[in-house]
């Protein structure tokens, strides 16, 4: 990341675009602690790392160079966003916050890109996207709502990969239980 300025850690954040929660706590089985929810799983650092450590191993495919489309940029995206709502709410100067919509626009993973773009996103959302940070170059407003509109759709597919690695963690525990018996 491109970044002069040390961000604070999204992890933290107490951004009002921080996920929301998907489902209830978790607390009647021991074994998803911290995992009830995406808001959960954000608010705890340990458990956001792991659970992207798990992204990193889901692919979306690739591009027509090979490279994976792995599924951390999902999460990625988000840290960044939340940054940028972050800053934005903090009352960061103007450029600051088209540096930071320029380093989400430009990101390697290429989140808006015509090959490697969310496969979340439908064209007419990236589209409008895409206006919104022209717009921006232009002198238009800069902050979080360039991208407000594919937001939501990010936080659904990491609530869809976070169930997924529930009931992964269930699966596990249950052979582990199977073995010691």
């Amino acid at each position: 990341m491109p970044s002069t300025h040390s961000p604070t850690s999204p992890l933290s954040s107490p951004s009002r675009h921080s996920p929301p929660r998907s489902r209830p706590s978790s607390q009647s089985i021991p074994i998803l602690e911290g995992l009830g929810s995406l808001s959960e799983v954000w608010s705890m650092p340990e458990q956001w790392v792991i659970f992207k450590q798990y992204l990193t191993t889901l692919s979306e495919g690739e591009d027509s160079e090979g490279n994976p489309l792995s599924m951390v940029r999902y999460a990625t995206f988000l840290e960044l966003y939340a940054r940028l709502d972050m800053e934005y709410n903090s009352g960061a100067y103007r450029d600051r916050l088209v540096e930071m919509i320029d380093e989400i626009a430009e990101h390697e993973e290429q989140f808006l890109g015509r090959e490697r773009c969310l496969r979340c996103l439908d064209s007419g959302m990236r589209r409008e996207v895409l206006e919104n940070i022209k717009m921006v170059k232009a002198g238009g407003e800069a902050g979080p709502t360039v991208f407000i509109v594919i937001y939501p759709r990010v936080v659904e597919k990491l609530e869809e990969m976070l169930g997924n690695y529930q009931n992964m963690v269930m699966e596990e525990d249950q052979k582990k239980k199977k073995e010691n018996r």
